[in-house]
C-alpha cells in the first residue's frame, strides 16, 4: 500500500491519523499525527489497515492544451 502526504489512514489498532510526511525507497517511513495532536513515526505500511480518504491530486496543464 502506497502512502501519500495528507492521506487519512486507520492503523491496525483502530486509531485514525493523518500522514504528515513520507520518505524511504525500499521501506516506507511515515510521520503521522492523531486527532488529539500527538505524532508518531511508523516504519512500515503493514501498520496501516486502510486508507480512509485521499485528497485529489492536482493536474498541471502542459503547453497550450
Amino acid at each position: 500500500m502506497l502512502l501519500l502526504k495528507d492521506d487519512h489512514i486507520r492503523l491496525h489498532d483502530g486509531r485514525a491519523a493523518e500522514v504528515l510526511d513520507t520518505w524511504g525507497a525500499a521501506r516506507c517511513l511515515a510521520k503521522i499525527v492523531f486527532h488529539d495532536g500527538s505524532t508518531e513515526f511508523i516504519i512500515s505500511e503493514r501498520d496501516v489497515a486502510a486508507i480512509l480518504r485521499r485528497p485529489a491530486l492536482e493536474r498541471k496543464k502542459r503547453g497550450g492544451w
